[in-house]
């Protein structure tokens, strides 16, 4: 199955969707802020990363990891899914995210995108 790598500073988030992906086989890394979500797709070979946009240190938003991420030649071919309630979608695509996930989300909804990124069963 997947590597995914999952960069949220919340918790609780990255809890559950490790559980989601957990359950179904999929291989999770969890970073808790932009500058270790960015490194930690350079030390893994990850096949998708799902992406907060809303983290507390402004320097390294999620919108900001999005762009450095795709335009780093080792990681710009990975799908980056922004994850958010609030964020910007507009502003998401154009940092670079190749699709926004609207929280609250339903877990056929994660499984959906991610089939979709990976073109393989979840």
């Amino acid at each position: 199955m997947a590597s995914i790598l999952i960069i949220d500073d919340e918790i609780a988030n990255t809890e559950l969707v490790e559980i989601y992906l957990g359950g179904i086989g999929h291989q999770t890394h969890v970073a808790h802020s932009g500058v270790d979500g960015y490194d930690m797709a350079q030390e893994f070979d990850v096949d998708l990363i799902l992406l907060d946009l809303r983290m507390p240190d402004y320097s390294w938003s999620g919108y900001t990891t999005a762009m450095k991420l795709k335009t780093n030649q080792r990681t710009q071919h990975i799908p980056v899914i922004a994850v958010t309630a609030s964020g910007d979608v507009v502003q998401a695509l154009e940092a670079g995210c190749d699709d926004v996930l609207m929280r609250p989300f339903r877990q056929k909804q994660l499984y959906k995108i991610i089939k979709h990124y990976l073109i393989e069963e979840c």
